[in-house]
């Protein structure tokens, strides 16, 4: 069952009214109509209730993941009148180390542009990729790690505007050509780049090896500090690696941009392989990732704000209640050791300097 949590009246009407509706609409009326259309994103962000199938040749994409090629499917927005809305989509894998080793490799699905504006949305937006459950058999940790990395997205975008939004669904997996039905699971959806970019008013960019003076200082350290409060090291500015950058169109400036969590110690996820780079045992060994000069400003200036969150990010984790009880206990009790760490300016340094880079 579909339930808005809250929209406004042109939202609403935009999920409900048919198709023909709109189509029957005059040429102007159209054209005020899609600058206001809201993305499939932001309408599936507000719902909070809702029923979700992909629908795909699964086997093939299965069998196929490393060629990244496209194959046709239909995503489903399934309504309990019967009404439901299907949107014509191409689906692929893609990923790196999820996509060699799960059994439903992370998902980019790439919606077909009339499709979502004959149904209200708005058709610049139209890609998604989605973070599945990696094992087949094992589907209650799997989900967990999915949960958790969906979670430490949330508290990102808690740290800083400048991060991408993510959702949480229940969504079926039903193969196209034998109609087997995989069963519902937890997925986490990320926003298109470009959903990002117009929030933004910027661009995203490639730029290795950027000079630190190109970089906004205040993002750049409330990105460190988050990467070592979860516990992740399988990132890098320079080389790009699990980090993108996005330039304001009004200045110069990077923003970096971080994603990919799941080798953090905070998801923890099975397959995590500790780094070898720092000669870590464990994926909830911490590691500051950046010089001494960086870490005396990050005490300065960045622990200041991060205290202010503590009490916030604690919360959001006790409050997940897809998420297990015990899942919930344990992220508590890592993010409550972080907080230890830089408990003061001192305890902050000695944590930084025995284990940075």
């Amino acid at each position: 069952m579909l339930k808005p949590k809250y929209y406004s009246s042109l939202f609403l009407c935009l999920l409900l009214l048919p198709a023909q509706f709109l189509l029957a609409q005059s040429d102007a009326d159209q054209t005020e109509e899609k600058e206001e259309m809201p993305s499939l994103f932001s309408v599936l962000s507000q719902l909070e209730e809702v029923n979700i199938e992909l629908n795909t040749d699964f086997k093939k994409l299965m069998v196929g993941k490393n060629k990244e090629e496209y194959q046709n499917g239909e995503f489903k927005i399934l309504r309990e009148n019967g009404d439901d809305i299907i949107l014509p989509v191409e689906v692929r894998a893609r990923g790196r180390f999820r996509k060699k080793i799960c059994g439903i490799p992370p998902i980019k699905i790439k919606f077909n542009k009339d499709g979502l504006k004959e149904n209200g949305f708005r058709k610049k937006f139209n890609e998604l990729k989605v973070v599945s459950h990696c094992d087949t058999t094992h589907t209650e940790i799997a989900e967990s790690i999915v949960l958790r990395e969906f979670l430490a997205y949330k508290i990102y975008n808690e740290i800083t505007p400048h991060s991408l939004k993510t959702l949480v669904l229940e969504m079926s997996y039903v193969d196209s050509e034998d109609n087997f039905d995989f069963g519902k699971h937890f997925a986490f959806f990320i926003e298109d780049y470009e959903d990002l970019e117009h929030r933004e008013n910027g661009k995203m960019v490639e730029a290795f090896n950027i000079s630190k003076e190109s970089l906004d200082s205040e993002t750049l350290h409330r990105m460190i500090l988050f990467q070592y409060m979860i516990g992740n090291t399988d990132w890098r500015v320079n080389s790009q690696h699990n980090i993108k950058f996005l330039v304001n169109q009004d200045s110069t400036i990077h923003f970096p941009i971080a994603y990919d969590f799941d080798f953090s110690g905070f998801v923890n996820a099975y397959y995590g392989i500790p780094n070898p780079d720092y000669k870590l045992t464990s994926l909830r060994e911490r590691r500051f990732l950046s010089d001494s000069l960086t870490a005396v400003e990050i005490c300065k200036t960045t622990i200041p704000f991060f205290q202010t969150k503590k009490e916030v990010i604690l919360k959001m984790i006790k409050e997940f209640k897809q998420l297990p009880k015990i899942n919930r206990k344990d992220l508590q009790t890592y993010i409550k050791s972080f907080y230890k760490i830089i408990s003061d300016e001192e305890s902050a340094m000695l944590g930084f300097m025995k284990r940075s880079a």
